[in-house]
């Protein structure tokens, strides 16, 4: 199995294995395996270290590529939104074992939006916040940027600030949730972009490298 180096946080190099193919197919060989995805926080901050090292190996394998994230989006049919923060616990809890259906969401159980927990945004306040790229202080101060940034401030500030000055692009960080249904509950995955393309709903057939830890049980 492939792997890549990933930087911990006290500066110590590791390695993490990959797992590469068609979303739908090879997401649920892992839901029920040891393994799980890394958090979009995790992702941002290693594309920060990469910088700070100037390290090319390292800048090209997590700027370049797209990733799938542990977190998942919830919608419900009268447009709010949850963010996840577990997106295999909650496809295993939906029972989730065979290739996922080739188009862009799964469609809920009617219920099951209120059974799962997460960061919730209305309909109005997405309005605001997703489908277009934003400046540099527009994407300061998008709530949704910053739950996918755990609410780390600082975190986010370091990578919007690395960023568009390495860039140089008025408008360049973006959110795109895709078409939302109107008649049922759903959830999706998310897709982290290669740079310029900020973070992407996940459509099932695409191909993008999963990044996973192993899971310890002590």
């Amino acid at each position: 199995m492939k792997t890549l180096n990933y930087m911990k946080n006290n500066g110590e190099l590791t390695q993490f294995p990959i797992h590469y193919g068609r979303i739908y197919k090879e997401v649920p060989k892992l839901i029920n395996s040891s393994y799980s995805l890394i958090p979009s926080l995790d992702f941002f901050e290693q594309r920060i270290n990469a910088w700070k090292l100037n390290d090319s190996k390292l800048i090209k394998n997590w700027t370049r590529n797209s990733y799938l994230s542990n977190e998942g989006i919830i919608s419900n049919s009268d447009g709010r939104i949850k963010i996840i923060s577990d997106l295999f616990s909650v496809l295993k809890n939906l029972n989730i074992s065979k290739p996922l259906e080739l188009n862009e969401e799964l469609v809920l159980k009617k219920g099951n939006y209120d059974k799962f927990n997460g960061v919730e945004f209305s309909k109005e306040e997405l309005n605001n916040l997703i489908d277009r790229e934003l400046t540099k202080e527009e994407a300061l101060k998008n709530e949704l940027w910053l739950a996918f940034f755990q609410n780390k401030k600082e975190s986010l500030e370091s990578y919007v600030d690395d960023l568009y000055s390495k860039f140089n692009i008025p408008k360049l960080m973006k959110i795109n949730l895709g078409v939302r249904n109107t008649k049922h509950d759903t959830i999706k995955g998310l897709l982290i972009g290669s740079l310029g393309n900020g973070i992407y709903t996940i459509n099932p057939s695409n191909q993008a490298l999963i990044l996973t830890k192993k899971i310890v049980i002590n």
